[in-house]
């Protein structure tokens, strides 16, 4: 049950969704299927479902011939097959699911001899011939009443270590949403966190205030992509919308801590002290610290990320935090909105405490930007590209987009062309000198590039499919042809390379085999190791295939 609870964890957008929903033979399923792999596989008491997420959208004539166990794949492949079942039942929904049955079950036959286990197709088809089946799934009171009936594993006291775990899961998976909210939530905790333990919170007390601001924007999940992103003002309707989100928010940690403040913490830190916020007009006096210290570590975190509706303010150097808001932050405070204690010190706690909050928000500010992570100077500085992280989201070209590169024998870039600065979105002029590796996606195996240095070295041209990461952090699909320039004296001068749009036929095979590769890499604390390990596991298994390299790039 777990397992098909968090099976679409690397799905947030609702774009994203609609595409699954709509359109099986959807050629992007392996991008969700990776990411949720990375969240599970950091999430130490779901990291066991990992493994399973990663191919759930493999098709078994696929899974059957990579290296995993048998549970594996019955599991994987299990997910893949209830998810199909449910995408076509859901283009029926408004039908009798009774008479909609042959219909469904046509559809769901209609590949099943290369994309279900035979065990499990067999299994279901029997399954179906009963109405109990069909009616059990058509009423969601039905389907709660079912899962309630299923045993539940006894817990005992709580351990607020991994529930902190579960909330950074959700903390991203909200943040994917939109790309004005990368990280926006565990940057939010993180200062949260830093706050109350310098206002001597204990320590659970700080791990449940961290808890509730990773929580804070769960609400969101339900907020459509279109508002979240609209450039514009929002209209009556669609700011109704928005601001039921820490309602939700509330609702839903008010049931997973009925004895804790976490539910009030996260869903009341758009409340005012006026009395006229939001979602319940509390006044001033039902505001405690906690709830006031998420407040201030959202808006200030906000206000250091782009949003739609405007741009991030710069940074200035020097040790002081960016302040361009100081004035609105002001005129917020003379008209009620936010609360001087919240930003100059802590009420009815004695005058050595006083101004305490002051000093964090001000004089600490570099600080917190430094330990805390508020702003990546990779947006601004291509020396540091190593620290720009993926967002998820993916660039879109042309199939008639031709992507050229140059570089030295050392891999530094010498030329590349327009298309190349126009998707990575970097200029000519910040690439020259760099290494190539500065557009390096980590969802490509290290063995991959070992194998391409290798060949090309060697003087041997070769193609690979690679993913590449843009200058945004946003990432994009290559299929490279590599090969070596010789100078008159038959001597190796440098490299070029030509991309184009990958097929997706293709990348249905090299996706769930980059996975694999990584996973290997990943068993290895030493990451020559891991490199070597994977790279023997590939020729392992291009050998049981009865291919070498060349001979499967150039198949697919």
């Amino acid at each position: 049950m777990a397992l098909g609870l968090l099976h679409d964890t690397g799905v947030s957008r609702s774009v994203e969704h609609r595409h699954l929903f709509e359109d099986f033979e959807y050629h992007n399923t392996g991008e969700h299927c990776r990411k949720g792999h990375e969240l599970l596989q950091a999430c130490a008491p779901f990291a066991c479902y990992a493994t399973p997420v990663l191919y759930h959208h493999t098709p078994w004539h696929v899974l059957e011939r990579l290296d995993l166990a048998d549970q594996t794949v019955m599991t994987a492949n299990l997910i893949h097959l209830a998810d199909r079942l449910d995408v076509v039942r859901v283009q029926h929904h408004g039908t009798c699911i009774l008479t909609a049955r042959p219909e469904i079950l046509a559809e769901v036959r209609g590949d099943a001899t290369r994309q279900f286990v035979p065990r499990l197709r067999d299994i279901l088809l029997d399954l179906a011939q009963t109405e109990a089946f069909w009616l059990a799934m058509e009423d969601e009171q039905y389907l709660d009443e079912s899962l309630d009936l299923l045993p539940h594993a006894v817990h005992g006291e709580a351990n607020w270590n991994d529930i902190k775990q579960i909330a950074t899961l959700f903390a991203h998976v909200v943040d994917g949403k939109s790309p004005f909210t990368f990280d926006h939530s565990v940057r939010v905790a993180k200062i949260a966190c830093s706050l109350a333990e310098r206002l001597g919170f204990n320590a659970t007390a700080c791990t449940q205030l961290e808890i509730a601001a990773l929580l804070h924007d769960l609400g969101k999940l339900r907020t459509p992509d279109e508002i979240l992103d609209k450039p514009g003002p929002l209209t009556a309707e669609e700011r109704a919308i928005m601001n039921r989100h820490a309602y939700d928010s509330y609702r839903i940690l008010r049931l997973l801590f009925p004895t804790e403040k976490i539910a009030l913490w996260a869903g009341c830190y758009h409340e005012k002290l006026s009395g006229q916020g939001a979602p319940f007009h509390y006044p001033a006096e039902r505001l405690d610290i906690g709830t006031r210290i998420v407040a201030v570590a959202d808006i200030w975190q906000a206000l250091l990320q782009n949003r739609p509706y405007r741009p991030r303010p710069e940074q200035r150097s020097g040790p002081e935090p960016p302040r361009p808001h100081g004035r609105k932050r002001r005129h917020r405070r003379r008209r009620g909105r936010l609360d001087p204690t919240r930003a100059r010190g802590v009420p009815g706690s004695g005058h050595e405490r006083r101004g305490k909050l002051s000093m964090i928000l001000t004089r600490a500010g570099s600080f917190l930007m430094s330990k805390v992570g508020l702003v990546s100077k990779a947006d601004h500085t291509v020396g540091q590209a190593a620290r720009i992280l993926p967002t998820g989201r993916k660039v879109f070209f042309d199939h008639d987009d031709l992507i050229v590169s140059k570089t030295d024998p050392q891999g530094r870039i010498t030329y590349v062309n327009h298309t190349f600065t126009r998707i990575s979105g970097y200029t000519e002029q910040a690439l020259r000198g760099q290494p190539h590796s500065i557009i390096r996606h980590p969802g490509v195996p290290r063995c991959m590039f070992n194998l391409l240095w290798d060949m090309i070295q060697r003087g041997e041209n070769t193609f690979i499919y690679l993913l590449n990461m843009a200058r945004t952090g946003d990432h994009y699909w290559v299929f490279s042809h590599i090969a070596p320039s010789f100078d008159a004296e038959g001597m190796i001068m440098g490299y070029h390379s030509h991309g184009r749009v990958p097929a997706p036929t293709a990348l249905a095979w090299i996706i769930p085999l980059y996975v694999h590769l990584l996973a290997e890499e990943a068993r290895h604390a030493d990451p020559r190791q891991g490199t070597a390990a994977a790279l023997t596991l590939l020729h392992n298994l291009l050998g049981r295939n009865g291919m070498t390299y060349d001979e499967f790039v150039r198949s697919l």
